[in-house]
């Protein structure tokens, strides 16, 4: 047996090796061995520098059918050829060496017999994060991969499996004889060193070019973290930027912006700077916060002498540099080019420490070539080519055409690093535009043709690869045909300019999928999935990330066909598809150890419910009817009346209706909000009440600027809205105020004019917790004599934060506030009573007949709790807990037809203890128990009446159409029930 071993290695030693190419493996025959390093003195950089020799061993075998041996380079006898993988003494003994490399730079050497696979491999500079593999440089990885790529057929496809070690991401196709040139040597620097932005898994990102700068510790908006509003404001409210003569909160803390001259300010952003620098950090990084606010104080005037706030910042941040390079030499800076950082500096062309780098948002060309003067290290340029927040949301987003026109920009200009900012939201759907993008990032002229058959066929099979080849065409088709704007040419720091929504998710769906398309689409897809073999690990993600763009589309193309001509049938057909998107996004699979998250290894990628159900973020954000209670639209429209009264004083305002103000979004919490109508000769008066912080009381605000940043009153009038309105926005402070003129266009943004000013004046207090504002608009503010016709149109709404119109009136369809579907109207003056038809239903008046509980009665015992009849009085006892309520079929149910409907229960209780009252939502077949927002009544010995009205267009019951009657006791003794009777008016 020895013998036929050794006469079978002979024979393969005696394979020419000595022509032009050398033969690793002919089928299952290979006389190599895979040899990696004893250690590099560092056990986690080992870890992943055998990882490549096992990858190397694991595709071989894929792809042949070969085995080879993996050992240490000590346990090696050199008694066969070997694959070398990493620094070996072989290699440097063969006169190669990695010294010299640059970052991620690697190389693939043939001498003699044998083969060496190596790279620039550094640690990670961080203890705490010593493992991670985005703190290291695994050049060694990065020639493996080229390796396998190159001779073994190999490609790596899957950036949903994170592991580090060997996955199903490694697509090998079969490859009966693998070989290499003999002399073979290749060796590559990428041009970008750092093109990361997601993590999206060891091997797919080091083999197609989304390397990571290991050791870096990054933060664009530094400032804000230096110094936490929640942490400093009150202790230290000098800290924070003078704005209009006050202190600057900002709504939600996320974005504060500071008095820079305060020489503890500038410590403190100092102090977080150096503090990630002492980490052992190779690059750290310092920016102003974003949607930046300059300071209006004297000494912020008069910083650094120059008048522009943008080389205020230029200057600062190069001296924080400067302090960096004596207190942590060898640690570079990058410098946000952000925002108003865009305006390069004019006061200095050279820094005073080499240790700058300079990193770009978004990468215009101008500022990019004006750089180039400057003493830098080198520039990192943020790229904004894919990701939820632009319109094209959780589907791909650009062609194939674009992405190789932008990759190929960036080369040049001294760019080390790109950070591609917020993408890889659905990295099954949109993979194969992932996959040549950073394919690009290395070399800019492959073809998009090869690119894409590659993908498919390591992804899908050579059977389906046509197939799905075909799909991916058509979806390209429609990226080009309907495009997203210039990358280079956003502006994501105006944050109040509204720019970011000049786009908005729904037009653009319309006119990239309308239902032709789809159909196509669909063909396409369900023809490559029949192809594709059942077990391939990414086809339920890929299915599933599909089925998401189907519903998403077949809700806009109703929605239009809806606009177009409106009718109850279309809007019905719009609702359905509205279901069945939301059921869809209930059924997805949820991550469990992060609640509220997709499990990425089934379907999309770090992506939130929230995120999904709103369709993405900023302007990827659907909208409209994919957020509101849709049947609550079209069942309870909204109007009223105004009442004739002298003047906010007036005991007549007792005779306004008074409406509750609902969340746009479906699922937001409900909030104390609401409003009246009045009227007089002079003009209309509103009064309004609402829950908000008193933080921004004091805030003031220059006229038409960012009120809505703040808690604040949103109002729209129209007489008629084919013609321009008025739009009018107001916070606590009586000078805070925005308003202008507003015009509809159709598919299109809407047209405000804040150069129009009216007459119009607020006043607003405190009281109780609540804000109470009184508004009065002169007629001559309306866009027309609403005296004459007698009503006018409008919405009224309020805002938390910078969301306008959260809570509103009306809700509009289309997702914005001023909207001609959120109109209501408002009648001057009350309007004659409706004829009501009247049904009372008086239960459980005899209780003293019954044995048991009656047939109508909502609230039936449990635990503890006992009850029993005392004549005609129903009694619980012990009733220290609620009491679940369960009805049954025999129940009542009251229908609600129109939003004018009232129901009233009336309950006569005594005892002791509390009661409370609600009302039961009928919903999909089912009973929805005790919905309501009842207040606890406290209980005497005396019966008394309580009475508790509501219709369907209350907050609590959101469109219900039936509901059921019913009560909660809690108490501490005993509760006696007298009498319990309801109320229906049905108003015609």
């Amino acid at each position: 047996m020895r013998k036929l071993f050794l006469f079978g290695m002979a024979a393969l030693l005696l394979l020419p090796l000595t022509g032009a190419d050398i033969i690793i493996a002919d089928g299952k025959r290979s006389a190599y061995t895979v040899v990696v390093p004893d250690t590099s003195g560092e056990k986690n950089l080992d870890f992943y520098v055998t990882l490549a020799g096992e990858m190397l061993q694991h595709v071989i075998k894929k792809a042949s059918g070969a085995q080879l041996k993996l050992v240490k380079e000590s346990e090696f006898k050199g008694n066969t050829p070997a694959i070398f993988v990493g620094n070996t003494k072989a290699l440097k003994k063969a006169g190669l060496s990695s010294e010299k490399f640059d970052l991620w730079e690697h190389a693939i050497a043939v001498k003699g017999k044998n083969i060496f696979v190596y790279g620039k491999d550094l640690p990670s500079p961080f203890k705490k994060r010593a493992k991670a593999y985005v703190h290291m440089i695994n050049g060694t990885l990065k020639g493996a991969c080229t390796f396998a790529e190159k001779f073994v057929n190999t490609r790596f496809v899957l950036c949903r499996n994170h592991k580090a070690g060997i996955h199903d991401g490694i697509s090998t196709l079969p490859q009966k004889k693998i070989t290499i040139p003999e002399k073979y040597f290749y060796r590559k620097c990428p041009q970008f060193m750092s093109t990361t932005g997601d993590s999206l898994g060891l091997f797919y990102m080091i083999a197609n070019g989304w390397m990571f700068y290991g050791g870096n510790a990054f933060n664009a908006h530094s400032h804000a973290t230096a110094i936490p509003q929640a942490k400093y404001f009150k202790s230290n409210p000098e800290y924070f930027a003078l704005i209009n003569g006050k202190r600057y909160f900002c709504p939600g803390g996320r974005q504060p912006h500071y008095c820079l001259s305060n020489k503890k300010v500038q410590e403190l952003i100092y102090q977080e700077l150096l503090s990630r620098a002492r980490t052992g950090a190779r690059i750290v990084e310092v920016g102003q916060s974003d949607g930046f606010k300059p300071c209006e104080c004297k000494n912020c005037e008069a910083w650094y002498g120059v008048k522009e706030w943008s080389e205020k910042l230029w200057c600062f941040h190069r001296d924080l540099a400067a302090r960096i390079w004596k207190d942590s030499p060898g640690t570079l800076v990058s410098i946000m080019c952000y925002g108003p950082t865009q305006k390069l500096p004019t006061t200095f062309t050279r820094f005073k420490s080499p240790n700058v780098i300079i990193d770009v948002a978004p990468p215009r060309y101008h500022i990019l070539k004006g750089l180039q003067k400057f003493n830098i290290k080198g520039i990192v340029s943020w790229t904004y080519f894919f990701g939820a927040y632009m319109a094209s949301s959780h589907s791909p987003a650009r062609d194939f055409a674009a992405l190789q026109r932008c990759a190929a920009s960036l080369y040049g200009y001294k760019i080390k690093g790109i950070y591609n900012c917020g993408q890889f939201t659905a990295p099954s759907l949109e993979g194969p535009w992932y996959y040549a993008y950073g394919k690009w990032l290395e070399d800019k002229d492959i073809p998009a043709e090869k690119l894409l058959d590659d993908y498919c066929r390591f992804s899908f099979g050579e059977k389906a690869a046509p197939a799905f080849k075909a799909f991916f065409k058509a979806i390209d088709e429609r990226l080009k045909a309907v495009p997203l704007p210039d990358p280079t040419l956003d502006d994501w720091n105006d944050l109040e300019g509204n720019k970011n929504r000049s786009i908005y998710a729904i037009p653009f769906w319309q006119k990239r999928y309308p239902a032709d398309v789809m159909k196509k689409l669909d063909s396409l897809f369900n023809k490559a999935v029949a192809l594709c073999d059942p077990g391939y690990h990414d086809l339920q993600a890929l299915k599933t990330e599909y089925e998401y763009l189907r519903r998403a589309a077949a809700i806009c193309n109703a929605k239009k066909v809806y606009d177009d001509a409106p009718d109850d049938v279309k809007f019905a057909k719009l609702l359905d598809a509205v279901a069945a998107r939301n059921k869809f996004i209930a059924s997805l699979p949820e991550d469990k150890n992060r609640k509220g998250y997709i499990d990425r290894r089934k379907c999309y990628l770090w992506t939130r419910l929230s995120a999904l159900k709103d369709g993405g973020y900023m302007r990827g954000r659907f909208g409209g009817i994919f957020e509101i209670d849709a049947k609550l639209a079209l069942s309870a429209k909204r109007s009223t009346y105004a009442v004739a009264v002298k003047d906010f004083k007036d005991p007549a305002w007792k005779e306004a209706q008074e409406w509750n103000l609902r969340p746009m979004s479906k699922g937001a919490d409900e909030i104390p909000a609401a409003f009246k109508m009045g009227f007089n000769d002079k003009g209309v008066l509103i009064k309004l009440k609402a829950a908000a912080p008193t933080v921004a009381d004091g805030v003031r605000i220059k006229r038409d600027g960012g009120v809505w940043q703040y808690p604040s009153f949103d109002i729209a009038l129209f007489s008629d809205p084919a013609k321009p309105g008025r739009h009018l926005i107001f916070a606590y402070h009586p000078q805070s105020k925005y308003d202008s003129e507003v015009t509809f266009r159709k598919n299109q943004r809407n047209l405000e004019n804040p150069k129009w000013n009216g007459k119009w004046q607020h006043t607003s207090r405190r009281v109780n917790g609540l804000w109470e504002a009184e508004l009065f608009i002169p007629f001559a503010d309306f866009p027309a004599d609403i005296r004459k016709e007698k009503k006018f149109l409008a919405q009224i709404g309020f805002s938390l934060t910078s969301q306008k119109g959260h809570y509103t009136w009306n809700q509009p369809l289309d997702g914005t506030f001023v909207s001609a579907s959120g109109l209501g109207t408002v009648t001057l003056g009350k309007a004659k009573a409706a004829k009501a038809t009247v049904k009372e239903f008086l239960l459980h008046h005899d209780f003293g007949k019954a044995k048991r509980l009656p047939k109508h009665w909502l609230t039936y015992p449990s635990g503890k709790l006992k009850y029993g009849f005392e004549g005609k009085t129903l009694v619980f006892s012990q009733t220290n807990k609620h009491v679940n309520s369960s009805a049954k079929k025999r129940d009542p149910e009251f229908h609600f037809v129109s939003a004018n409907d009232r129901a009233t229960i009336t309950v006569k209780l005594s005892g002791k203890g509390n009661a409370q009252m609600g009302a039961g939502l009928y919903d999909k077949k089912k009973w929805l128990i005790n919905r309501g927002r009842p207040g606890l009544i406290p209980l005497t010995g005396t019966p008394k009446e309580y009475t508790f009205s509501f219709g369907p267009d209350a907050d609590y019951l959101r469109g219900a159409e039936y509901f059921i009657p019913s009560v909660i006791l809690r108490g501490a003794g005993t509760v006696k029930v007298h009498e319990f009777k309801v109320r229906l008016e049905q108003k015609k």
